[in-house]
């Protein structure tokens, strides 16, 4: 059974990796970002622990986006009356009026911005100024307005150009909050800091068969990091450097935080199984007796969480399955199972049901870690791995053994059985769903 004190290990050879860059010259910084990436990549827990922060950075980035479409299409209907207002002031122009007006006010563009043709993108630099298609129209929208104002008498009330400078002016004030928002995010999560790693890494150090044309400011860079003779000042390189260290240390606070956390859950979950052996198994083993054995069984798990800070849902109908436990505050997948007779076959399955619903649920939920309580009612004790792994998702195995004193310890009859990970998620070599998939047969109980 593999201890989770590996994650201390794993913890501490991040540190060292992270350290070897961070501490290296801004040259160094550079050159080493794309061999610090790939190990971590190439690490399942790590790059589990990556797709969670892209996760989080992806849905704020959505949120984002899907702000900037619903003003474009707010704009949209609105738009020919602007427009109309506009060219009637661009009559009255001079050649050289209208030539600083069309460098401020551009048909042609705002109309290609409303059609949704810039989707808003994480670039390789730290947040700035907005560069969102709904800020450049209303910026174009104000300054066609001051061109409007301009030419009209102050003192003769106009009420259809209040109106529109007044509906322009909310929309910009709704835009502002919504990009705070999303500007903060930039800064303080760690799945935006991963994200601009990989830019500057990839515009940085292109692969030979890349044929796409990066930014001159990643160009400049290049050539300063690969020309030593360069004649450059190195200002580029070195302020792009100072931002991988402080990237760099956010993805590793970043990756920390998530496993740690998981760790704090896994404790959690050690807690219960504890608690259900020595303080709860003799009326444990009744309601496992009874019809509503696996709904009680489950409430007393929900109720856990709870007390514990955590906010359970139970036999919850997620994208048309039905997990027993699902916490929507930092969610994670739980099942719970009860065996009283021969467990190597119906464990199987079980797992095999656990990663088939996760897998399906992943399209709803980000979900990286799952747990598997298995209640012993009788029957042979099982050893199993205390986690598995199947494509970077991990599922943590917790044996809840409620049994009769007679059928525990020296009094029991069977042997134990030992499962190795190889036995249980054997199943996924082939077709990548459970034997059987994944039914109810057999002395496994779903508790549901």
């Amino acid at each position: 059974m593999r201890s989770l004190d590996a994650l201390d290990d794993l913890l501490r050879v991040l540190d060292e990796n992270v350290l070897l860059l961070t501490e290296a010259d801004d040259r160094g910084v550079i050159i080493r970002l794309p061999e610090l990436l790939e190990r971590l990549a190439s690490e399942p827990v790590l790059s589990a622990a990556l797709a969670e922060l892209r996760v989080e950075a992806d849905r704020r980035l959505s949120i984002f986006r899907r702000h900037d479409q619903a003003l474009l299409q707010e704009l949209i209907p609105h738009w020919p009356r602007y427009r109309a207002q506009f060219e009637s002031v661009r009559a009255t122009l001079n050649q050289s009026q209208i030539e600083n007006f069309e460098h401020q006010v551009s048909f042609d563009e705002i109309e290609r911005l409303l059609q949704g043709a810039e989707p808003v993108t994480v670039t390789h630099r730290e947040p700035g100024r907005d560069e969102s298609a709904s800020w450049k129209v209303l910026q174009q929208l104000k300054a066609g307005l001051m061109w409007k104002e301009s030419r009209v008498d102050a003192d003769v009330p106009d009420a259809e150009l209040e109106e529109m400078r007044s509906r322009r002016h909310e929309m910009e004030q709704r835009h502002k909050r919504a990009f705070r928002r999303y500007w903060r995010d930039g800064w303080n999560l760690p799945g935006f800091a991963l994200t601009r790693l990989e830019v500057v890494s990839k515009e940085i150090h292109p692969e030979p068969g890349d044929n796409v044309e990066f930014p001159f400011l990643s160009r400049d860079i290049r050539r300063e990091v690969y020309d030593q003779q360069s004649e450059h000042d190195f200002r580029d390189m070195k302020a792009k450097a100072t931002q991988v260290r402080r990237d760099v240390d956010q993805v590793r606070q970043g990756i920390r935080t998530v496993l740690l956390l998981g760790r704090s859950r896994r404790s959690l979950i050690r807690r219960f199984a504890a608690r259900c052996e020595r303080y709860e198994a003799e009326n444990l083993r009744k309601l496992g007796q009874g019809r509503r054995a696996e709904i009680e069984l489950t409430a007393r798990f929900a109720c856990f969480l709870f007390d514990q800070g955590l906010n359970p849902v139970t036999d919850a109908p997620v994208a048309g399955l039905r997990p027993d436990v699902l916490d929507f505050g930092a969610p994670f997948y739980v099942e719970a199972k009860q065996y009283s007779q021969n467990p190597r076959t119906a464990l199987k399955k079980a797992v095999g049901q656990v990663f088939d619903t996760w897998g399906r649920l992943q399209a709803t939920w980000p979900l990286h870690e799952a747990f598997l309580l298995v209640f012993r009612l009788g029957g042979p004790r099982v050893e199993m791995p205390e986690y598995v792994t199947v494509a970077n998702r991990r599922l943590y195995i917790a044996i809840v053994d409620i049994a009769e004193r007679r059928k525990s310890g020296s009094r029991q009859q069977h042997r134990p059985v030992v499962l190795g990970e190889a036995d249980v998620i054997e199943w996924s070599e082939t077709s990548g769903r459970p034997p059987g998939g994944g039914g109810k047969r057999g002395s496994l109980n779903s508790l549901r």
